[in-house]
């Protein structure tokens, strides 16, 4: 799909992490697990009973329901035809995704302008009218998606272009993001969307504008102005970009604009002109004549993988007397680790600036690559706008280099010539670095005839004003749009869904144009796969193995305070050996960071592939394979129910309008910010900005985090999130989510024992088998821990191929293979302490029915049991864990919260329970649970700071029982003797 190249990570130097024959195809003791495309039976999930759909508000920052509560969402992706299903298969579709714990959908790319299986629009050569074939398809879905508690996302502009006969010039070579540039584009597609929300769903008699089920929408889908801008596909015309109609419209928009800010072109020369306040020479010794040391001011920097001396040559040079001589005889190829330094510069934000020097090397080297670099001379090394990268030949060649500086450093400037990249002589003499002049206009531009130019996003030669304009201007236009298009849907039409500006926020100024919608969201994915050849090409490195915390930072950096926020798309390509990380990994930092949901990328993108159950060659981001979707329900019990606690602290992100005028700082940095920021934060807290208009920008918000502060790097073994829920570990590359109810690691977990402490008792988990890549999780089905749950569940979840998929070595598939898709066996062992009497095991088949075998279970001393799972034996991936008879372990008393049993005095044969229970409003329960695990409820009622005497009936015969009171998540017992 075309819009995915933005997310095909290049993780190839994590590769080194793992051993090649982890991955080796095929699998190891594969089993068939396959989903009925009906769904699952929901009954030994305890899943919450379906809710019916509500309408969708925002109160105190998040998305809540009707009735006020806060609402959660997980979503699947659906593209192009996939969007209008056939009546039976949206009744399956609907069935299995809501039976599995979705309660979302997403709709991407099915409002195509010349593709009538995949566009709401009749055929023809105008946009006016609805298909009531395809309109049919997609409101039927629609119904049946709100009948299994199923919300939908739509994007107003997916793909849509106009049609020959909409009356918009050029109509046949527009790009999407025409949406922001082209004046026509704007009123014709308010039509088309006006008579999409202005449609009735017969199914559900309520206009689409109307329909509670359509909760949220998107303005524009992966779509950006300024990332367009950066890429240079703007100024010129290019095929399948802009046409030179529409350039022109542009510029001459652009000098619209000017003209209302500036007036005439002499105001506009003065704005964008800059003058040098000195023509002197800024460094010191550039020409290294200082009779009494040469080097003066100079210094040879050599770390211990390179050798390398610094020597003056009179017979090599420009000018003057000498010049200077690095030899470089040793080096690990590194560029820093042979510097030779400047440290005499003084620099000013926003000033322009103009480094010249001349340089060689030797006749027997015959060229070797340098970097020259101005930088800050200590941590964290920041580079202060001049990075060039060139290479010397063995002739002298000036080199001049006009840069501009980010920052004002009077002290702690480094220019430094990074030479460690080769070994061989690097001759440098007549270093000049001076104040530049930047003209204002050219000669023949002129706002009065529209020829004034956009500049390019890497234009260095012109001035800070000129540039901020340009900035202004595309970031003007974004936002125009999007202003437009909020008032249009919420005002014009009365469009009841929540609204967001885009899921591509590309930089800063992507989101504050956006910023006053109802939401914020981001697209991204991890471990991209290429097709080349026939043979599919795949990373193979999962999340886990990366340092810098994957692909989490790019959604982190987009939430901000008090705005709901929503992965709006996550996309793994099959066969990614870690594709499970995502339904561990993604609801885990989502509740860490306190995000408001997660769509998954993508369930299908074809009507007639539903029915398959194997990932056609066409369809490698698809992941609606059964082993992967198993992990759901697991991850949707954790998600909606709280399970995993939100950060504790918070770190709040201030920027100033500077940054806005400066979009060019903010590439390729954490969180866009100007200094250099470890973008690993939100492993530890949570992250939110603040403010677009600070007076000063956060600086280094990282070293307010104690496991971030160090100058000597990061304990990658160790990166615990504050809440020491969470754990990610990429020197092992393993994850684990060790809370009170809910357990759960992904990644290489073969040969580890790991160790969990729900309610601070010791569980450890071992894989046995010889494989590596592996998921588990393990939740309560009640408000119990796992190991006091009389119910919970247990999902063992690895790697799954297509039937007879042929793979070349570890990451090049090069037959696909067919249906079923096969599952690879593991085998784990649990050991765990238990106050029950007995436990139960019980594995379920791929509908969530019980399996009549049962797992064994060895009873220790102590209270200690243990289990081994072979999924080879039996050959399922769900298993329900039930801990029979009386709990021995009781839960502490306190003073407010008091459980105790009291006999008669005139009759042994009467009994009590007497509770005192806190003053908290919240529901509450007696119950009473004889020696076989039957439980009996006594009383029910709300927790009001009172003392209930309850009778315990004579109908009870002799033995043991445990009393246990229930309120708040908190729960007392009491173990008690009858005697008949």
């Amino acid at each position: 799909m075309r819009t995915f190249y933005r997310y095909l990570m290049v993780v190839a130097v994590l590769i080194s992490c793992y051993d090649s024959t982890i991955f080796s195809q095929p699998i190891s003791r594969p089993f068939p697990f396959t989903i009925p495309l009906n769904g699952i039976n929901q009954t030994e999930f305890n899943s919450p009973p379906l809710k019916p759909i509500s309408r969708i508000s925002i109160k105190d920052g998040h998305f809540a329901t009707a009735d006020g509560k806060r609402a959660r969402f997980i979503g699947a992706s659906f593209y192009y035809t996939a969007c209008y299903p056939d009546s039976a298969d949206a009744i399956s579709i609907a069935k299995r995704l809501g039976s599995l714990g979705f309660n979302a959908v997403r709709f991407n790319a099915y409002d195509l302008r010349n593709w009538n299986e995949s566009t709401f629009l009749a055929p023809g050569n105008s946009s006016d009218a609805l298909s009531p074939e395809q309109m049919k398809r997609i409101d039927w879905f629609i119904y049946q998606l709100s009948l299994n508690g199923i919300y939908i996302y739509l994007p107003i502009l997916s793909e849509w272009l106009p049609r020959q006969d909409d009356g918009i010039a050029k109509w046949d070579s527009l790009p999407r993001y025409i949406s922001f540039i082209e004046p026509d584009f704007l009123p014709k597609h308010k039509q088309v969307i006006r008579m999409l929300m202005n449609h009735i769903n017969p199914y559900t008699q309520n206009a689409w504008k109307d329909e509670p089920a359509i909760a949220f929408m998107d303005l524009t889908y992966e779509n950006s102005l300024i990332y367009q801008w950066q890429n240079g596909n703007l100024l010129y015309p290019k095929q399948y970009g802009l046409s030179s109609y529409n350039v022109k419209r542009l510029d001459s928009l652009f000098s619209l604009i000017l003209q209302s800010k500036y007036g005439n072109d002499l105001a506009l020369k003065k704005a964008w002109e800059s003058l040098p306040a000195s023509s002197a020479n800024i460094l010191m010794n550039g020409g290294f004549e200082d009779a009494a040391d040469p080097t003066t001011n100079w210094q040879l920097s050599v770390n211990e993988q390179a050798k390398s001396v610094l020597l003056t040559s009179d017979g090599n040079k420009v000018e003057g007397e000498r010049s200077a001589n690095v030899k470089v005889s040793q080096t690990s190829g590194l560029s820093y680790a042979v510097q030779f330094i400047n440290q005499t510069a003084k620099l000013v934000k926003y000033r322009d600036y103009e480094l010249r020097f001349s340089a060689k090397t030797t006749a027997a080297v015959g060229k070797r690559p340098f970097i020259v670099v101005a930088q800050r001379g200590m941590q964290p090394y920041e580079v202060y706008g001049l990075y060039q990268q060139d290479t010397v030949t063995a002739n002298w060649k000036e080199y001049v280099i006009p840069f501009r500086a980010n920052t004002t450093d009077s002290s702690t400037v480094n220019l430094s010539f990074y030479l460690g990249q080769a070994t061989g002589d690097f001759f440098l003499d007549n270093v000049q670095l001076r104040e530049a002049t930047t003209q204002g206009l050219m000669s023949n531009e002129s706002m009065a005839n529209f020829s004034v130019k956009r500049s390019s996003w890497y234009d260095n030669s012109i001035n800070i004003q000129r540039m901020a304009d340009n900035a202004i201007f595309y970031t003007g236009l974004v936002k125009n749009y999007t202003d437009q298009m909020y008032s249009f849907l919420k005002d014009s039409i009365g469009t009841k869904a929540l609204i967001s500006g885009g899921t591509q926020t590309e930089l800063l100024n992507d989101l504050f144009a956006i910023k006053n919608t109802d939401f914020t969201n981001e697209f991204g994915g991890w471990d991209g796969a290429d097709q080349k050849g026939g043979i599919q090409y795949i990373q193979n490195a999962g999340m886990t193995s990366s340092p810098y915390a994957a692909a989490f930072p790019e959604y982190a950096r987009a939430k901000i305070k008090d705005k709901p926020f929503l992965i709006s798309g996550f996309l793994m390509a099959y066969p990614a050996a870690n594709q499970n990380e995502m339904l561990t990994m993604l609801p885990a930092y989502s509740a860490y960071q306190d995000w408001d949901g997660f769509f998954l990328t993508y369930y299908n993108d074809s009507r007639y592939t539903f029915n398959n159950n194997y990932i056609d060659s066409t369809a490698a981001y698809q992941l609606k394979n059964s082993t992967f979707l198993s992990m759901m329900p697991q991850a949707a019990k954790a998600f909606y129910s709280g399970a995993i606690a939100p950060a504790k602290r918070t770190i709040n992100l201030k920027y100033t309008t500077n940054n806005l005028l400066t979009p060019q700082w903010q590439l390729y940095r954490p969180h866009w910010l100007e200094i250099n920021t470890d973008q690993r934060m939100l492993l530890f807290r949570k992250i939110q900005i603040d403010s677009f208009d600070a007076e000063e920008q956060t600086e280094q918000p990282h070293r307010t985090i104690a496991e971030l502060s160090s100058d000597n790097g990061v304990d990658i073994k160790d990166m615990i999130s504050d809440t020491e829920e969470l754990l990610w570990n990429a020197a092992d590359s393993f994850f684990t989510v060790n809370t009170p109810r809910y357990i759960s690691a992904t990644g290489s977990i073969g040969g580890k024992i790991l160790r969990f402490t729900p309610d601070k008792v010791d569980v450890r988990v071992e894989r046995l088998d010889a494989g590596s890549v592996g998921s588990f999780s393990w939740i309560s089905e009640d408000s119990l821990p796992v190991t006091k749950s009389r119910k919970s569940l247990l999902t063992l979840s690895s790697r799954a191929v297509n039937s007879g998929a042929v793979w070349q070595l570890k990451n090049a598939l090069t037959i696909w293979g067919k249906g079923p898709m096969q599952t690879e066996a593991m085998t784990i062992r649990f050991a765990f302490e238990s106050g029950y009497d007995s436990i139960r095991i019980t594995p379920l088949d791929s509908a969530g029915n019980r399996i009549a075998n049962q797992i064994p279970i060895t009873k220790m001393s102590g209270r200690q049991y243990t289990f081994d799972i072979d999924q080879d034996k039996v050959n399922s991936i769900w298993f329900i864990v039930e801990q029979l008879g009386i709990n021995g372990i009781a839960e502490e008393s306190t003073d407010e919260f008091t459980l105790n049993t009291l006999y008669s005095s005139y009759d042994q044969s009467s009994c009590r329970a007497i509770a005192t229970f806190p003053q908290s409003g919240n529901a509450a329960a007696l119950t009473i649970t004889n020696g076989l695990g039957i439980e009996t409820m006594l009383w029910h009622g709300t927790a009001n700071g009172q003392t209930e005497q309850i009778n315990i009936p004579v109908t009870f015969a002799s033995g043991i029982y445990l009393l246990k009171a229930e309120t708040s998540g908190k729960m007392v017992t009491h173990k008690f003797m009858i005697v008949r």
